[in-house]
C-alpha cells in the first residue's frame, strides 16, 4: 500500500513538473485582451529591451497613465505592421513575434517555426499572411538574407535566399518591393538596393542597385512612382528620390536641407515629419500645410495608417522629468484634427523599444 501511495505521489510530482516546464516554455503570453481592455483604454503598448528578455504589455488611458501592466518574456520587439485583420510585431535580434487579430486574440510565433534563428529586419502583412526578411550574414561578397512567407498557422509558404539587408517592404498587386542595401566585403562599402519579388510565382522579377546612395528606406507608392528616402554615409542630410514603379529607374532626386524622418501616403496625399513638424507635402515635396510642431528633442518611433487616420508615437527626451516619455498622436486626414495623448511611465521602467496598437482598431 505504501509503495502504491509512493508511486502515485511520484507520478503526480512528475506530471506537475512536466506541466510547469510546458508553461515556462509555452509561447502563450497568458494575456486576455478581452478582459483587460476597458472603455478607458486608449493605447495598447508593447515594450522591450535590446539585450534582455524583460518586455511587457501596457494599457494607457486618455490621460496617458498606465492602467494595466504585465511583464512578458520578449526581447527587442522593433518592427511592426498592420492589416484589416491583424497586427504583427517582430523581434530584430531574437526570432520572437506576436500576432494580434481584430477580435483581440494573441498568438506568438517564430519564423520557420524555430526560435533559435535570427530575427527579422522588416515585416509585412500580406493577405493575412506574414512576410518577413530574416537577418542573415555577409557571405560570398554579398549580404544574404532569407525571405519567408508563412500563414497564421505557421505553415511556411515561401523560403528564399535574397541578396539584401532589408529595411522596408511595400506590396502592390502581389509584388513585394524590398528596400535596403547590399554590402560588398571586398569594397568595404554598401549600396542602396531594391528587389521586386512576385509573391504568386515566387520569383525575383528585378534587382536594382544604385551606387550613388548607401541605403533606401521608408518607401511609399504614389500613383506609378515610388518615393523613398536615400542616404549617403558621408552626408548628414538625406535625399528624397522618385523611382519608377515598374522599371525601378530613378526619376528625380531632391536634396533635403532638413531631414525627413517619416513619410506616409493616404489617397495620394503625402504626409511627413519634416523639420521637426508634422506636415503635408505637395508634389514638389515642399510643405503645403503644417499641423503640429514637435518638441525640439524628439524622435520618431512607430506609426500606422488606420481608417484615414495616422497614429504615431513620438519619443521625447526631457531631462527634467523622470515620468514623461513621449506623445501618441492621432491625426484625422478628413478633418485635420489632432489628438495628443501624453505617455507617463514609471521612472524605473526601462523601455528601449516601443510599439503600440490604438484601441480604436478593435472597435
Amino acid at each position: 500500500m505504501k509503495k502504491c501511495k509512493f508511486s502515485i505521489i511520484s507520478t503526480l510530482i512528475i506530471i506537475l513538473i512536466i506541466t510547469i516546464i510546458k508553461i515556462i516554455n509555452s509561447k502563450d503570453l497568458n494575456i486576455d485582451l478581452h478582459n483587460i481592455i476597458t472603455k478607458d483604454s486608449k493605447y495598447l503598448v508593447i515594450h522591450s529591451n535590446l539585450l534582455e528578455k524583460n518586455g511587457g504589455f501596457l494599457l494607457i488611458n486618455n490621460e496617458g497613465n498606465i492602467i494595466f501592466d504585465k511583464k512578458v518574456n520578449l526581447q527587442d520587439i522593433l518592427y511592426s505592421d498592420s492589416s484589416d485583420n491583424y497586427f504583427v510585431f517582430s523581434g530584430s535580434r531574437r526570432n520572437n513575434n506576436i500576432l494580434i487579430d481584430k477580435n483581440k486574440n494573441i498568438k506568438t510565433f517564430s519564423f520557420l517555426n524555430e526560435s533559435k534563428y535570427n530575427g527579422v529586419t522588416t515585416v509585412k502583412m500580406y493577405k493575412d499572411r506574414i512576410l518577413g526578411i530574416m537577418n542573415g550574414n555577409l557571405l560570398e561578397n554579398t549580404y544574404k538574407s532569407l525571405l519567408v512567407l508563412q500563414d497564421k498557422d505557421e505553415n511556411v509558404l515561401i523560403k528564399e535566399e535574397i541578396d539584401i539587408w532589408a529595411s522596408d517592404i511595400i506590396i502592390q498587386n502581389d509584388i513585394a518591393y524590398i528596400f535596403g542595401f547590399n554590402r560588398r566585403a571586398e569594397e568595404n562599402n554598401s549600396y542602396s538596393k531594391i528587389i521586386m519579388y512576385d509573391l504568386v510565382t515566387n520569383k525575383i522579377i528585378k534587382e536594382v542597385e544604385d551606387l550613388t546612395y548607401n541605403q533606401y528606406l521608408n518607401p511609399i507608392i504614389v500613383g506609378n512612382e515610388i518615393f523613398c528616402i536615400a542616404r549617403k554615409s558621408r552626408d548628414e542630410n538625406n535625399y528624397l528620390v522618385k523611382i519608377n514603379l515598374n522599371t525601378l529607374n530613378l526619376i528625380s532626386k531632391h536634396y533635403l536641407s532638413d531631414n525627413i524622418d517619416k513619410i506616409w501616403n493616404i489617397e495620394d496625399k503625402i504626409y511627413a515629419i519634416k523639420e521637426n513638424k508634422f506636415v503635408k507635402l505637395n508634389k514638389n515635396l515642399e510643405i503645403e500645410e503644417e499641423y503640429y510642431k514637435l518638441k525640439d528633442v524628439s524622435e520618431y518611433s512607430s506609426s500606422y495608417v488606420l481608417n484615414n487616420c495616422i497614429y504615431l508615437y513620438i519619443r521625447n527626451y526631457d531631462e527634467n522629468s523622470n515620468i514623461y516619455l513621449g506623445d501618441f498622436i492621432k491625426f484625422n486626414i478628413n478633418t485635420n484634427e489632432i489628438e495628443i495623448t501624453k505617455f507617463n511611465k514609471d521612472k524605473n521602467k526601462i523601455m528601449e523599444n516601443i510599439v503600440f496598437i490604438p484601441i480604436d482598431y478593435f472597435k
